[in-house]
């Protein structure tokens, strides 16, 4: 998934930092230095296709797409 992080958070961050990342919180955490920034959660069904593996592993789960549940 691709992430959009504050330009603070990619400033005060360097090569092989640990990242964390809540999709469903809308937290960003560089574990290595204590920072935690907000970021824009995630859906709730882009986190389902995630979760499944991807758009093609979550249709052949349900059989249907999560945007077509009413």
């Amino acid at each position: 998934p691709v992430v959009v992080a504050p330009p603070g958070f990619i400033d005060s961050s360097s090569n092989g930092d640990i990242v964390s990342i809540d999709l469903s919180r809308g937290i960003i955490v560089n574990e290595s230095r204590g920072i935690t920034e907000r970021i824009k959660p995630y859906p709730q069904f882009l986190q389902l296709i995630i979760l499944s593996g991807g758009i093609v592993n979550y249709f052949r789960e349900k059989g249907v797409f999560p945007w077509d549940i009413g």
